[in-house]
């Protein structure tokens, strides 16, 4: 599995979170390290700052923009230069595809250009590729392409490729030698492990298929949504797997209550109950969908039967909203 990313060695973990981990100790193995990161990615946002309280590292936040990348000129002036007064930085993460900013992708250019730029400054590049075969399908590249422009990465067997559970962690020997004493420390090291690599290997068959679905099932919801030219709901086109549904004058909570709830009258106007599982996002302004590997074609137009029933009634209960109306 190493070779499909271009690295010498890997290992299997049973989380993402824990692959993440597993990278950070093994790059910043001296208390005081600092890593640099966006201040939007999942490392920081939603793994505990686990690096902190397992390795003494501090983290140095950067802005991310809005499609989830993070400013060269800024990486650059962040990378400390007094090594007496202040943590010596080491690392510089990055995340792709990019959760918070809507499954958005980093071009291989700029993948190609923080990686070259953080080797001129001493800096190691790991890469949160939770969704990373996401990243690759939609760029028409091979994961090799990608990871050749950073020093270790994680990837998540369990996402879109739909695996039970695992990830992968990635690197040179000596990299993952170090991984491998931090997994067993973190309680990974199981002896069970091949049953759950089974199930990777077999989610990893014919991939690009099936992420390719995906991404075209994203992307049906999101025409039929604007489609819908509905005065509370909108959805930009997806690069990925993700639908980012944003709505205007209604809370996240009320809409996914509608979509959550089966009424009489719409499982007889439908013929069934359709539910359709979404995310609150965005202090409550948006909704996260995700297409995987267990959403059909026929599914996804169910979805997007239950999306427009809700938003049909909610014109019939609600206001029209002017800024939403305008797009």
């Amino acid at each position: 599995m190493a070779a499909l990313f271009g690295k010498e060695d890997a290992i299997f973990v049973p989380s993402g979170t824990m692959g993440n981990l597993c990278s950070l100790l093994s790059h910043c193995f001296g208390r005081s390290e600092e890593i640099i990161l966006g201040d939007k990615s999942h490392i920081f946002c939603y793994e505990q700052g686990a690096y902190s309280q397992f390795g003494g590292i501090v983290s140095h936040l950067l802005p991310n923009q809005p499609d989830g990348s993070i400013r060269l000129d800024q990486i650059e002036s962040a990378r400390r230069r007094d090594r007496l007064h202040q943590p010596t930085s080491r690392l510089l993460c990055l995340e792709n595809t990019h959760n918070l900013s809507g499954g958005r992708v980093l071009p291989l250019d700029y993948m190609r250009q923080a990686y070259e730029m953080s080797h001129k400054l001493g800096l190691q590049v790991h890469l949160d590729g939770a969704r990373l075969m996401n990243a690759t399908v939609a760029l028409q590249c091979s994961p090799r392409e990608m990871t050749q422009f950073c020093d270790s990465i994680s990837m998540c067997f369990s996402k879109g490729l739909g695996a039970p559970a695992g990830a992968i962690v990635a690197g040179d020997k000596d990299f993952i030698d170090r991984a491998r004493r931090m997994r067993k420390a973190l309680g990974g090291g199981m002896r069970q492990v091949g049953i759950l690599a089974a199930a990777a290997f077999v989610a990893m068959e014919n991939y690009e298929t099936k992420i390719a679905a995906d991404h075209t099932n994203a992307r049906r919801i999101a025409e039929a949504v604007q489609a819908l030219r509905s005065p509370f709901v909108y959805a930009d086109y997806p690069e990925t797997n993700f639908v980012m549904l944003k709505l205007c004058g209604v809370p996240a909570n009320e809409v996914l209550d509608q979509l959550n709830t089966v009424t009489p009258s719409e499982e007889e106007h439908h013929g069934r109950g359709i539910i359709v599982r979404g995310f609150s996002w965005a202090n409550g302004t948006q909704i996260r969908l995700v297409t995987h590997c267990n959403i059909s074609d026929e599914d996804t137009t169910w979805a997007i039967k239950k999306i427009a029933w809700v938003a049909h009634h909610l014109t019939q209960r609600k206001p029209a909203s002017s800024k939403m109306a305008a797009l």
